[in-house]
């Protein structure tokens, strides 16, 4: 993120703090469904929930966010509006 302008300035920190928190809540959620279901088979338990309702609609939305927020900023930036 910070070499997708010509120079780093405070919105590609800000944008670029944003992905990296991101990127680590969707490993911290990833293993955390791994655990939770490797468990399940583990166990054998029949009522374990293998299908997520909200978990993936929720991380691409705010992967959408943030990508929007980081165009918005850099055409901002850029003086384009």
């Amino acid at each position: 993120m910070l070499n997708f302008g010509s120079k780093p300035h405070g919105t590609a920190f800000v944008a670029a703090g944003a992905f990296t928190l991101l990127a680590v809540l969707c490993l911290i959620y990833s293993v955390g469904i791994y655990l939770y279901r490797s468990k399940a088979i583990r166990t054998r338990r029949a009522s374990a929930k293998f299908y997520d309702r909200w978990g993936p609609n929720v991380l691409c939305g705010a992967l959408f966010l943030a990508v929007g927020l980081n165009f918005g900023f850099e055409t901002h930036q850029k003086g384009w509006w």
